[in-house]
């Protein structure tokens, strides 16, 4: 009784000051980055932001390292540890509002709507899945979902879920009711990916499989020679894939056919980026590859001096990604050319974002990094 009460009066200090709600602006869009991916569709894209070369305004200490995905709201970015932390920091006047400590210190992965309502999914524990109202500062409801290794995606008026022992949810984002509960026949890591119609995942044994999102209907499946550790990612035809056997697939969206691939050297551990018809893909023998989306040709290689810990962000005519030899890097998205790179304090494992005029990344020395378009050549 007395941990519960004391945790309640935690989330309310860290949610009490008015400033840390969220008055979403005119361009609300540009400032802010709900989910896994940065829309629903996974396209770690940007069309406009920051272009190198940039400089480090301002780092963050947090308790402990990041985990792998940020999201953020009208320029308050929010920031979960690998501790069981949530912190709250806000772009434009540079300042932490606050922190919470969730239950037991477990590991929390996040999404977020546009209204305000934050859903957290817990890696263990009891209840795993719960939604926290950032206008009210009150958890307005918390469910047993399960074991949850990846992020809530919160798309209109629900939240979708991947759970890691053999089920895929949809949840009513009001009341945390479950809608409907798809099974599998393996387990699954990496969050889901959607469509207007439809909800893609892949999971360990390599199915991937599509579903209707509104009814969790089956409508194809396709099996892969191997695990499916990165999110699919969908445009208005086709679905494309990075799995463990070393080959990057694209599949017609209606129906699941092949519509190309190709192989690389190692194996694909992050989701790739898409802009316009270039599909970027990070690969773990640290090569980045720029490939047409509609055939699958070549169209650039780099060769990164590491492995590389991050899923590429495109902006612009830029592509960000972050390397475990603790620097991170921009490319031209049109040739691959590098273009600017800075050295962090550690390794560089949590997907870099971008707000406004804001380039923001984490990496595991526990803190998150925010760079600027400045006039410097490379932060060192």
């Amino acid at each position: 009784m007395h941990k519960k009460l004391f945790f309640s009066l935690l989330i309310l200090f860290f949610f009490a000051c008015g400033a840390f709600r969220p008055h979403l602006s005119e361009n609300a869009e540009q400032t802010s980055w709900l989910g896994v991916g940065g829309n629903l569709q996974q396209h770690h894209f940007r069309a406009n932001g920051p272009a190198p070369p940039l400089e480090l305004i301002d780092t963050i200490s947090l308790s402990a390292a990041p985990v792998e995905n940020l999201v953020a709201l009208d320029s308050t970015i929010f920031i979960a540890t690998k501790n069981g932390r949530i912190y709250g920091y806000h772009l434009r006047d540079g300042k932490v509002k606050g922190k919470i400590k969730l239950p037991e210190n477990v590991v929390g992965n996040l999404g977020l709507h546009a209204s305000g309502r934050l859903a957290v999914g817990l890696e263990i524990g009891s209840e795993t899945l719960m939604c926290y109202d950032l206008h009210d500062g009150n958890f307005v409801w918390k469910v047993r979902a399960g074991l949850l290794a990846s992020e809530p995606v919160v798309a209109d008026t629900s939240v979708y879920m991947v759970a890691r022992f053999k089920h895929v949810d949809r949840y009513s984002l009001q009341t945390g009711k479950r809608i409907w509960r798809f099974e599998t026949e393996s387990q699954a890591h990496a969050a889901p990916t959607l469509s207007d119609r439809e909800l893609f995942f892949g999971t360990d044994s390599g199915e991937l499989y599509a579903l209707d999102r509104h009814t969790g209907a089956k409508i194809w499946h396709r099996e892969l020679s191997s695990p499916i550790f990165a999110s699919p990612v969908v445009d208005d035809n086709l679905v494309f894939v990075s799995a463990q056997d070393s080959t990057i697939r694209a599949f017609t969206r209606a129906d699941g056919k092949p519509a190309w691939q190709i192989k690389a050297q190692a194996r694909g551990w992050r989701t790739p980026a898409l802009a316009a018809n270039v599909l970027v893909v990070a690969t773990g023998d640290g090569i980045i590859r720029g490939i047409e989306k509609q055939t699958g040709k070549k169209i650039w290689r780099h060769e990164a001096p590491s492995g590389i810990g991050t899923s590429p962000l495109i902006v612009g005519g830029v592509v960000y990604f972050g390397c475990l030899d603790k620097n991170v890097y921009a490319l031209d998205v049109s040739s691959g050319k590098l273009l600017w790179q800075a050295e962090l304090r550690g390794r560089v494992r949590t997907n870099p974002i971008a707000i406004g005029d804001f380039l923001i990344v984490g990496s595991e020395d526990k803190y998150i990094y925010i760079f600027r378009q400045g006039h410097e050549l490379s932060v060192r």
